[in-house]
């Protein structure tokens, strides 16, 4: 055998033994990342999902009197009730639980609202960023540090 046959050998060999290793790679891992999809703590709040308190220690749903007034946010995960799983599994499921005036609100919001309490995602679209103050005064979600108006944000 000529010496460049043999090296093209050698070649062939070492990919041959690579695609066998990035298989069983694959075979292990795919199931893993097949399985976190279709974990249904993953899953979006869905329509008839209550709402439990983040901080609670069992999955209680809330209550419109569970929400402080005077604008002291309350953060809530949905809960299929169907079978009570908490859909924590995403901090995009987070969701920021508000009471506000009822007579403050438009008429859209006021007929959405339950007794003043409304719901908006904890994560603002705007920048991905997790809501941790909200302003009354200003009506504004105080966002990592940066304030924006409602309006801006959505």
């Amino acid at each position: 055998m000529r010496p460049e046959n043999r090296e093209a050998g050698w070649y062939v060999r070492r990919i041959r033994r690579r695609t066998a290793i990035e298989l069983g790679l694959c075979l292990v891992l795919v199931p893993r990342v097949v399985c976190a999809q279709t974990d249904a703590k993953r899953d979006r709040p869905r329509e008839g999902d209550l709402l439990v308190a983040i901080d609670g220690t069992t999955p209680e749903p809330l209550k419109p009197d569970d929400v402080p007034p005077s604008g002291k946010l309350t953060m809530a995960w949905p809960l299929d009730p169907t079978d009570n799983t908490v859909r924590d599994g995403s901090r995009l499921n987070k969701v920021l639980l508000l009471r506000l005036d009822p007579e403050s609100l438009d008429p859209v919001t006021r007929d959405r609202a339950a007794e003043g309490v409304v719901a908006y995602s904890a994560i603002c679209t705007h920048a991905g960023c997790e809501v941790i103050v909200w302003q009354c005064a200003l009506k504004a979600r105080i966002i990592s540090g940066g304030g924006f108006h409602p309006d801006n944000c959505r």
